[in-house]
């Protein structure tokens, strides 16, 4: 009898334990101006009501994000350990505390040791000490956060023979856009005249408008197979860039 009062009032004990941890809870103050910030805890998107969140005891990674357009977006980053109950925690939300990286030239790939944190132009958490930026064509070049400016590009040296533009400031982007227009507007319109002797094929069951028909549609295959070749031109020239 007494062994089952004892495991009773443990029972109990035990029951309000549970209760107690779950009403111990803290108020964690976010600190931002409005409601418009994505929030992160321990990697998990949360739904903020107002700008405070409860939080348990615990070990907390707190993320602030301004938009979710990925690597390059601002970020507000913070480490809590909570280990008492009713805290009061305001965070002093600072984006300005991350620095915008830029380079010349751009789309440049940017690694923390050996892990790739985004490609330029993006932001630079402050704790991010010692940066190594590698581009095709390029030298590789490392960087601390005392090397640069905020906002004003860091310059990589070529060194893949004499310097080439970016394809899209070469004459060759402006060919191949200029023909993949003239290639499409003349498949369509060969495609339409075509079609249009096709139906007078059918309506006099004339020879001539089926040799049209067939002189038309060769055309229009040939215009379109030439777009098709344009179109893989632009995407090497992209992937390759």
């Amino acid at each position: 009898m007494k062994l089952f009062n004892l495991i009773n009032i443990l029972f109990l004990l035990l029951v309000l334990s549970l209760h107690a941890q779950e009403d111990c809870k803290s108020t964690v103050n976010l600190g931002v101006l409005d409601t418009s910030h994505y929030v992160f805890v321990n990697g998990e998107q949360v739904e903020v009501d107002g700008i405070t969140i409860d939080l348990s005891n615990g070990e907390y990674d707190i993320e602030i994000r301004k938009s979710l357009r990925g690597w390059n977006d601002a970020v507000y980053s913070k480490h809590l350990t909570i280990d008492e109950c009713d805290q009061d925690i305001i965070l002093e939300v600072d984006y300005s505390k991350n620095y915008y990286l830029d380079t010349d030239p751009q789309n440049v790939y940017v690694y923390n040791s050996d892990t790739l944190i985004g490609y330029t132009p993006l932001f630079i958490k402050e704790d991010l000490r010692t940066l190594t930026l590698q581009k095709r064509k390029y030298d590789k070049k490392k960087i601390t956060l005392t090397d640069f400016k905020n906002y004003q590009p860091v310059n990589l040296n070529y060194a893949g023979g004499s310097e080439s533009l970016d394809f899209v400031k070469s004459p060759w982007f402006k060919v191949l856009i200029g023909s993949a227009v003239v290639l499409g507007a003349g498949a369509a319109y060969f495609k339409i005249q075509a079609d249009q002797e096709y139906e007078n094929y059918l309506s006099n069951n004339s020879a001539a408008s089926l040799d049209k028909t067939d002189k038309y549609d060769l055309y229009s295959g040939i215009a379109l197979t030439g777009l098709q070749i344009n179109f893989g031109m632009l995407i090497y020239f992209f992937l390759t860039e």
